[in-house]
Parts: C-alpha cells; structure tokens; sequence
C-alpha cells in the first residue's frame, strides 16, 4: 500500500476536522472518495504527545486487537455480524492501492480525531 496523492492526504485531513467538530465518527465517510475508513475518535493528547504517536497506537491496537478475535476464532471475518468488532483490521489487511491519514486536534489542543482512509 502506497500513501494516497497529497489532494487525498489533505481532503482526509480537512474530513478528521469535520467529524470532530460535529463528534461523529464516519460523519463524512466518502467525503474524499474512500472505500472504507478507520477513525480514532475524541482521543485525548495528554494518552499520547504527538500526532505520530495517537496514530501508531491507533493502527497498533487495529490490528492487534482486531486481529487476535480473528485468529482466536472469536470473530470471523465472513459473518457481517462481526464486522462491527473487527473492521479495522479487515479494512487494514484488505485490497486497497493507497492510504491517506488525517488528523485533526481542538484549538486548545487537548482533544484529537484521527481518519485513516483506504483507496
């Protein structure tokens, strides 16, 4: 997976600050053309300092977490039943060509919102 072209990385950015403002996550799926979406919502920056890291933890416990329900037999993948529990992972670990990651924190800076969106 490549990073998505910089109009993609920008539009996603713009779209993490929208579904802060109105606190709903996938409040603008499909706003930058995506397939499918991973959002790590109302985070606060005092878990982690920098964007970088909310990020890393974010995609760290996605596909970690997710992960291990599928691979315990928990969860399967092919009943949309589970999806809800492990979509994170199934969006990480599927078929999309590019990815672009926004971020966007309050104007106090305490709060952030993370998009990832699949392409």
């Amino acid at each position: 997976m490549t990073l998505a072209p910089e109009e993609k990385q920008t539009c996603t950015d713009k779209q993490a600050g929208d579904d802060l403002a109105e606190n709903k996550a996938h409040g603008h799926f499909q706003a930058c053309g995506e397939w499918a979406q991973n959002s790590g919502p109302n985070f606060s920056t005092s878990w982690r300092k920098t964007a970088t890291e909310a990020t890393d933890a974010f995609l760290k416990m996605m596909w970690e977490d997710e992960k291990a329900l599928v691979t315990s037999g928990e969860r399967d993948p092919d009943k949309k039943e589970d999806y809800s529990y492990i979509g994170h992972y199934l969006n990480m670990k599927g078929n999309y060509k590019t990815v672009a990651c926004g971020i966007a924190l309050t104007e106090d800076g305490k709060k952030g919102w993370l998009n990832i969106n699949f392409f």
